[in-house]
């Protein structure tokens, strides 16, 4: 499943991992038992492992003879699904705080999320977001992929109004860096809108965004970043009296 979701993420779809407490005592279920335990609940789960599309059931590893087979769906599914028009554009930007001596760690995650609907939406709608680990391991069973570790603003999620075409929303959050567990270069984010009024929509995911959380930030307007950059006169050194630094970006926008 990871080279599947390796191959599509960020641009097909957002995975997001929830450990459960069976069938064993598993670490990065109790690392977090509140919410991954809220997370079952909400969707009524009672074995693993089991996949929800878009907030939904469609199939299970259970439903096919074999694991090729199972590939084989999932990769047909992302397609599917990838291929609808969301009614609603999620725009993501995220970033962990530099840390400042003495500290070695960052303590915050900020996130900065633009919603845009492009159709309108009507329900109980929910902004949620979770941040993740991409590769840990579990000693004796091995590595394990896009692991849930903490939600925000909490499981419950931000209620959002009902939006019309060409409504948006811009929100920002803080989450708090867990300088023990976590690990810089592992930080992954995934933030979606799903409804959680009862009916035929109920936990329908309508968009999604995610990505790698980088240890800074700098927004570049598009336009204004140069295609060569050259530092003069790095001196004193009368041997080697300038020194020249370029660089080119492949498009304009953002840096990190």
């Amino acid at each position: 499943m990871e080279v599947i979701f390796d191959e599509t993420y960020g641009t097909q779809v957002a995975p997001l991992k929830m450990h459960m407490s069976w069938p064993g005592q598993d670490i990065f279920h109790l690392y977090n038992v509140p919410e991954n335990t809220a997370r079952r609940t909400y969707y009524g789960l009672n074995y693993v492992p089991t996949f929800r599309w878009d907030g939904k059931k469609i199939k299970d590893p259970s439903d096919f003879a074999n694991y090729p087979q199972w590939y084989a769906f999932v990769r047909t599914t992302i397609d599917t699904l990838s291929d609808t028009p969301a009614p609603i554009r999620i725009e993501l930007n995220h970033y962990m705080t530099p840390p400042v001596l003495p500290d070695t760690l960052p303590d915050s995650i900020h996130v900065q999320v633009d919603i845009i609907a492009e159709q309108a939406v009507s329900g109980l709608l929910k902004l949620r977001g979770a941040i993740m680990e991409y590769n840990l391991r579990q000693t004796p069973l091995g590595v394990f992929y896009y692991v849930f570790r903490d939600m925000y603003p909490a499981t419950v999620g931000d209620t959002l109004p009902n939006l019309n075409a060409g409504d948006s929303l811009h929100l920002e959050y803080a989450v708090a860096f867990d300088t023990v567990n976590y690990h810089t270069g592992r930080m992954m984010n995934t933030v979606w809108v799903q409804n959680d009024q009862a009916g035929t929509t109920y936990r329908k995911v309508y968009n999604t965004a995610a990505g790698h959380i980088g240890l800074v930030d700098t927004d570049v307007e598009e336009g204004i970043a140069p295609l060569y950059v050259a530092l003069e006169q790095n001196a004193p050194n009368p041997f080697n009296p300038s020194t020249a630094i370029g660089f080119v970006l492949d498009r304009s926008g953002e840096v990190r």
